[in-house]
């Protein structure tokens, strides 16, 4: 037989499992933060003073001619958000000038795994990628993965895939030497924020 009070509470029962995961009237601020936030992949980093970084970010400054590598993703996504190029400790390597940015002025660069990712000291971790915003002549970035091209001008990489991938329609220039062009896309995008 058709039992109603049983009947009843399924349904009370099944909608209010639904109205728990619904959210009535317009979001609170922090959903909205939440959904508007960049979502910056979990294993975005670039090593610390003592291990090798999975992500190199750097940017030349054509005023100086130094090469900033970042060490710390928030500070790059400053540097992208506002233009200003923090300090860091200065180092040459070779020809060229570098300022490794959440590095102490006052501390050893030596001992840090950028610095012995650059001399050939360590290896890049698995999954390795760089990224490299020229500013002159025109704001272009290049992205690869193999550390074999560190020390590779921007002139000499190999170009192999280019796309207008950048935040403000830059161009972005893809060397596909040990990876495909897909993976470095994708990491280029979501390093971005422009998913």
């Amino acid at each position: 037989m058709f039992n109603s009070k049983l009947f009843n509470f399924v349904v009370f029962f099944i909608a209010g499992l639904l109205l728990t995961n619904c959210s009535l009237g317009p979001p609170t601020p922090d959903q909205d933060a939440q959904k508007n936030s960049r979502v910056i992949p979990k294993d975005f980093t670039t090593g610390s003073q003592s291990s090798s970084p999975k992500y190199l970010l750097e940017v030349e400054d054509p005023n100086s001619g130094k090469m900033y590598v970042f060490t710390d993703s928030s500070r790059y996504q400053d540097y992208l958000k506002n233009g200003e190029l923090p300090s860091g400790k200065a180092v040459n390597l070779g020809q060229t000038s570098m300022v490794l940015v959440g590095v102490p002025e006052d501390s050893s660069a030596e001992s840090t795994g950028v610095y012995q990712l650059y001399q050939g000291k360590v290896k890049p971790k698995k999954g390795f990628y760089v990224q490299r915003l020229v500013n002159s002549p025109s704001r272009r970035f290049y992205v690869f993965s193999s550390p074999d091209l560190l020390d590779t001008p921007v002139a000499d990489l190999p170009i192999q895939k280019s796309s207008v991938d950048g935040p403000n329609g830059e161009l972005v220039i893809y060397s596909l030497q040990g990876t495909d062009f897909y993976s470095l896309q994708k990491k280029f995008i979501e390093i971005q924020g422009n998913q």
